[in-house]
């Protein structure tokens, strides 16, 4: 082989080596700009618990613990009475259910509390940290504890699937786009029903794991439309009573296989994550 030959291939050998160096490169640096828009993700991104996917929220958990507790304090501060002050027995009653409902839950490992509040109406809501607040009023009407584990698994649900702040987000982009825009009303409303509808799922899990009736809440539900008819004054954020009473009962036909009446679901930390109704990715069927 001539000695120009020689020197052609070992050019091109270096020449090679420097082009696979410079993709190399090029793949760290790609490496690391993927890396970074990660990172990116995770901070403007909060996990929906029940799916394990990553949905719009700038605030991590603790932080929505902190936004969301000081929310309660604010409005609980407003009132003279809590708790036992306002009906020792059905603050006891309302303690020992959610107690049981909670245990099951994705947020078992957080200290929740559970606020019961001195107004007549029927109602129970949670804002995002770790207490959900229950009306006298709901207590009153519903004396069957496995339908109050049902409307707290429903109340928890929503933090669990990230919807108060999902929701909080939705209402900033559609009031920005409605004035910068056209207005669209009804747009939120819409996005509303759908949470609902998912964290009735929830509840019904979280009640049956807990050892109460999954079926509760379709009896709840059912009970309030033949007491009331429609409450229309829910309708464009909650699902109709008679719809909410036909769908929950279709979700405890699934969710009556988790029930052990009367104790928790021994399999719970394993179900609470991976059921009929959803799989969280980083768990998954086999976990």
């Amino acid at each position: 082989m001539s000695r120009g030959l020689l020197e052609r291939r070992e050019f091109l050998r270096i020449a090679g080596l420097g082009t696979i160096g410079s993709l190399c490169a090029g793949c760290s640096m790609l490496e690391d700009m993927d890396r970074g828009v990660y990172d990116v993700h995770k901070a403007v991104t909060q996990e929906d618990l029940i799916t394990g996917q990553r949905a719009v929220g700038f605030h991590s958990r603790s932080e929505q613990i902190a936004r969301g507790n000081a929310v309660m304090r604010d409005i609980t501060s407003k009132y003279s009475r809590l708790n036992e002050q306002v009906d020792r027995k059905e603050y006891s009653r309302l303690r020992r259910v959610f107690s049981r409902v909670h245990a099951v839950s994705h947020f078992a490992g957080e200290r929740w509390q559970a606020v019961l509040l001195p107004e007549d109406s029927f109602n129970a809501f949670v804002t995002g940290g770790t207490y959900v607040a229950v009306h006298k009023g709901l207590m009153d009407e519903v004396p069957d504890d496995d339908a109050i584990a049902a409307v707290i698994g429903h109340e928890i649900g929503h933090v669990a699937a990230n919807h108060v702040f999902e929701r909080q987000q939705l209402i900033s982009e559609l009031v920005e786009y409605a004035v910068t825009k056209i207005r669209q009303p009804g747009s939120g409303f819409a996005y509303s029903a759908l949470n609902e509808t998912e964290a009735d799922e929830i509840g019904v899990v979280y009640a049956a794991l807990a050892g109460y009736s999954p079926y509760a809440a379709a009896d709840l539900w059912g009970g309030r439309f033949r007491k009331f008819g429609e409450d229309w004054s829910w309708f464009r954020t909650h699902p109709t009573s008679y719809d909410r009473a036909r769908a929950t009962w279709k979700m405890a036909e699934i969710a009556e296989k988790y029930y052990r009446p009367g104790r928790r679901n021994p399999n719970h930390e394993k179900l609470v994550n991976c059921n009929e109704f959803w799989c969280n990715e980083r768990f998954g069927e086999d976990s």
